[in-house]
């Protein structure tokens, strides 16, 4: 419940009529938090996590292509190497920053 107060405050969501909230803006704990949230479609941090999920799946997406590839060209099934942290969003001094980080194969 605690990330949904840092989401409200960040203007990402609104508490419904029927949400239960302690006095320093907390949810109570047992909430269905659909039923007392609301997402704030045109908050200015919309398109922000718009761009970092895609990010993510378009990480995702590239890693699971490889791996079926490299299966297609014979190879043995087995773990993958997803990328891991390539997206990351930090606060700076003047906002916040999302970086992306791209593996580049070195021949």
């Amino acid at each position: 419940m605690y990330l949904v107060r840092e989401m409200y405050a960040a203007g990402l969501v609104q508490y419904t009529a029927n949400a239960e909230v302690s006095a320093e803006g907390y949810l109570h704990i047992g909430q269905d938090l659909p039923s007392c949230c609301l997402w704030v479609d045109d908050s200015p941090l919309t398109e922000l996590l718009d761009t970092a999920s895609t990010w993510e799946i378009e990480s995702a997406h590239s890693a699971i292509s490889t791996w079926l590839d490299n299966i297609e060209r014979g190879a043995q099934p087995g773990h993958r190497e997803d990328p891991k942290y390539c997206v990351r969003l930090g606060q700076t001094a003047d906002g916040l920053r999302l970086v992306r980080w791209i593996g580049v194969p070195l021949d």
